[in-house]
């Protein structure tokens, strides 16, 4: 290999070019890139995350209203385990969590099918959805993990 002071001038001109013109695609290509595209991705998520406050704020107060007209007993914990049976819903395990709260699993199970046991529990039962963590698996279906605040 030949040291660089062995090479001629025009070697040496040839060479700081490439170098410069390799530093220029991997500064273009690695960091203005990313940052040019993450700047884009940004807009488009804060976009849908405006969108869907939006539809959050407007249905809040229909939401709120149905909640204060509810005049039934408070729900427990058996009332919550035939609510699911009457839904077709397999409840894989609950669990109290703390005084007032149950944890229930829910395991591959239509999405709709949820959500419309979700909004009944909280439509007549006056439930109180704490926490929710729905995945989706890759049959169409989705599992979850929910914590509700039992009425006491």
């Amino acid at each position: 290999m030949m040291k660089w002071s062995d090479r001629t001038p025009r070697e040496q001109a040839l060479m700081l070019i490439a170098a410069g013109l390799l530093g220029l695609f991997v500064l273009w290509q690695f960091v203005f890139m990313p940052v040019r595209h993450y700047r884009t991705l940004a807009n488009a998520q804060h976009a849908a995350s405006v969108r869907d406050l939006d539809i959050v704020g407007q249905g809040l107060p229909q939401i709120a209203s149905n909640i204060s007209a509810i005049n039934t007993p408070p729900l427990t914990r058996a009332g919550l385990v035939e609510a699911a049976r009457s839904h077709a819903i397999a409840l894989s395990r609950v669990q109290p969590d703390g005084d007032a709260h149950l944890t229930l699993w829910v395991d591959s199970v239509g999405s709709a099918v949820l959500y419309q046991f979700l909004s009944n529990l909280i439509l007549t039962n006056g439930a109180i959805i704490e926490r929710a963590s729905i995945s989706a698996a890759d049959n169409e279906k989705v599992s979850a993990q929910i914590t509700i605040r039992l009425g006491v």
